[in-house]
């Protein structure tokens, strides 16, 4: 699965917490609250790992363009 949908399937399960802890809440199930509190927490480590390696993807490629563009300059091809 790509960042794109680690992002999304994160922030579903952030969604779907937020619901169980509403639930939770209403009905005075102190357990399913926890449960939906912990859900929450996981979509949101989940989301957040997730743009952190976009991140370090963004970084990388970054990095590499440099590189092509200082071996081509020392090549002498100045077409790249």
């Amino acid at each position: 699965m790509n960042e794109t949908g680690k992002r999304i399937e994160g922030a579903a399960q952030e969604a779907g917490g937020k619901v169980k802890t509403a639930v939770g809440q209403a009905t005075g199930d102190r357990n399913l609250e926890l449960e939906g509190k912990g859900t929450e927490l996981k979509g949101e480590v989940k989301q957040e790992a997730a743009k952190g390696s976009e991140r370090a993807r963004s970084k990388f490629d970054q990095l590499a363009g440099k590189v092509k563009e200082k071996l081509n300059h020392l090549r002498g091809d100045r077409s790249h």
